[in-house]
């Protein structure tokens, strides 16, 4: 008798042809893998079967450069996320290079060249010590470093919340006072002797023909080259005109200009070579970053706007604060090509430095200031000085009646230079251990047209430099803990630049610990994702006495502080669970025991999961 199967035979295939077979499943159970037929009478000697469980649906977020990780530098999440996660914090770390870490504890070797060893070479360069600054050949000038003796005032002045500080003339200065933290209602303004400090009364305000607002939250003032008084209404947005009397005693509203939101004003001033009005103010409509402006008017008509340039972000305004819009700008000084934009917090203000050249603005670097903070900044053609009064009680008791003077940065008489290049040095700093970065946090001057400063740093005691710009940070193939600099002046035959400052910043430890998070927007009841597990792909570097520690899942907290689950090494995937309401959170946390080493997170990828299949299996049936 035949056998019912006459020869082997190898069967690849399901029934209906098929080489391959996927089911999906909606939930827990079992589905049907297809049928496999053989000939009647077959015997099945071996089987092989390759099988895989995999997620049905898979959403990625990837974190590659400085923007995924928040924005370059130390300050607030600056960039809006997109995809799972729309929103981002960090605390404690640095964004840079398309890399985070931890921050460092940064030292400043800042030189003010109020002494000649300030430098250790002066070549065929001038440095006036008294004025505070390097040139190509001695000029009139004094540096914005330059600290003049306060002017006090006298005591039967009341004195509490000290607001904008006007010099009306070279022998008046007009000083506006508020009596809570509130600057809604118009301030009272005491009229000082410029010289002695004496009281000489007070100064009326007259809106009428304006609106009453006009004198509501007066962030900046200034003089324009006719003696009238320009204020700028920061709430309400408007640039206000006022004139003088004779005897100085009325402030009368002569007109006023709104700008309307979301445009608030911060700052007024007028460069007196060109009689060219600048106006600052900040959009508050540009989320997330909150950018902040300076625009050049029409003194006749100040809504004809001629040019705009933009003075940075909120990232840029974040001294001692943790807000994501950052500081209120509050005051101006344009003495071209010098600008200069005072940031306030309460705590203290900074001044930021600018070289505007045509259509061009460069930052310069930023200045901070001594006390807490002030509102406004205000000049006098060729006076050389600017003036301001620290605002709150609880951070100026120190200086109390006090008008405080520094150096405008403007020349007062512009000599031919002796030179028209030259390089100067500063003095070689040891750091404690050895750094492979430097970064230049200032190189600020007045840089007329067709006039640089060049500066480059090194980290061997000058055998080796690298050139450097205001903001960059450098890397060196060897480490060395000789820090210095040097600035190469380049000028004309009739004008030089003039070096102010220079601070280079290096790190030689960092925070102990850091962590920053991204989260989804809130989901309510019913609403929340059906991920149910996760694959995290990360690059990082971690030395010794360092960790990272990722996590992610479901919370119930918007800060994302629980619910969450570890990760573990680079490729885990693992399942989690999701609360029935609150926010999808990835969480990174930055560990060292060693501050001089810094775990340094690259890239991080998440793969996440929905119907993902947990302990799959299979089972044949005859």
């Amino acid at each position: 008798m035949a056998p019912l199967a006459s020869s082997a035979t190898t069967e690849t295939q399901f029934k209906g042809g098929a080489t391959s077979y996927t089911h999906t499943f909606n939930g827990q159970g079992t589905g049907s893998a297809g049928v496999i037929t053989f000939p009647f009478g077959a015997e099945v000697t071996s089987a092989q079967f390759n099988f895989l469980g995999e997620a049905s649906t898979t959403a990625w977020s990837n974190f590659t450069n400085d923007n995924d990780f928040g924005g370059v530098g130390t300050g607030q999440w600056s960039s809006k996320q997109t995809g799972s996660f729309q929103y981002g914090s960090r605390t404690n770390l640095e964004t840079a290079n398309n890399e985070i870490s931890l921050r460092g504890n940064p030292t400043n070797n800042v030189a003010n060249f109020r002494s000649s060893s300030d430098l250790s070479a002066t070549n065929s360069a001038t440095i006036n010590a008294t004025g505070q600054f390097v040139a190509l050949g001695d000029q009139g000038y004094t540096s914005v470093t330059k600290q003049f003796n306060d002017l006090s005032v006298s005591s039967s002045a009341s004195w509490n919340y000290r607001g904008i500080v006007v010099p009306v003339s070279e022998h008046e200065i007009h000083a506006t006072r508020y009596s809570s933290t509130s600057m809604y209602t118009a301030p009272s303004i005491q009229r000082f002797n410029a010289t002695t400090g004496a009281l000489l009364g007070t100064a009326s305000l007259s809106t009428s023909g304006c609106t009453s607002q006009v004198s509501s939250y007066w962030y900046d003032a200034a003089v324009d080259p006719n003696g009238n008084i320009w204020t700028v209404s920061y709430q309400y947005y408007y640039l206000t005109k006022w004139t003088l009397n004779a005897a100085k005693t009325q402030w009368q509203c002569s007109s006023y200009t709104s700008y309307g939101y979301p445009y608030y004003l911060t700052g007024v001033d007028f460069d007196h070579d060109t009689g060219k009005m600048f106006v600052s103010y900040y959009d508050s409509s540009t989320y997330p970053t909150y950018n902040r402006y300076l625009m050049e008017v029409n003194p006749s008509n100040p809504s004809s706007i001629n040019s705009t340039w933009s003075i940075g972000s909120a990232m840029d305004y974040n001294y001692k604060t943790t807000s994501s819009i950052g500081n209120q700008n509050s005051g101006l000084v344009v003495d071209l090509p010098r600008v200069i934009v005072n940031e306030y917090n309460v705590q203290g203000s900074r001044h930021h430095h600018f070289s505007l050249n045509g259509f061009s603005i460069t930052k310069m670097g930023v200045q901070e200031m001594p006390n807490g903070g002030h509102y406004g900044i205000t000049q006098i053609d060729d006076d050389g000085k600017i003036y301001y009064s620290c605002y709150h009680t609880s951070y100026c008791n120190t200086v109390a009646r006090k008008i405080h003077m520094w150096g405008d940065g403007g020349v007062t008489d512009s000599r031919t230079p002796t030179s028209t290049s030259t390089t100067v040095y500063g003095k070689t700093t040891t750091a404690t251990r050895s750094v492979d970065q430097i970064k230049l946090e200032s190189a600020i001057g007045y840089i007329p047209t067709g006039t640089s400063i060049d500066i480059d740093v090194s980290n061997d005691d000058g055998v080796t430099w690298q050139s450097i710009r205001v903001g960059s940070t450098k890397t060196f193939a060897n480490s060395g803990n000789k820090i210095t600099w040097r600035a190469t002046l380049n000028g004309t035959s009739t004008a030089t630049p003039i070096l102010d400052q220079v601070t280079i910043q290096y790190t030689t430890n960092y925070y102990s610990s850091g962590n920053f998070y991204v989260r989804s927007n809130y989901h309510s009841t019913g609403n929340f994702p059906s991920y149910v597990a996760a694959t995290v792909h990360y690059n990082a570097t971690i030395p010794a006495s360092t960790s990272i520690n990722v996590q992610l899942g479901g919370s119930t907290s918007s800060l994302c502080s629980s619910g969450l689950t570890s990760f573990g090494q680079s490729g885990s995937t693992k399942a989690f669970t999701t609360p029935s309401y609150g926010y999808l959170c990835l969480r990174v946390s930055f560990s060292t025991s060693n501050s001089a080493f810094t775990p340094v997170l690259e890239d991080i990828q998440v793969a996440l999961h929905s119907n993902a299949p947990e302990n799959p299996g299979f089972e044949i049936d005859e």
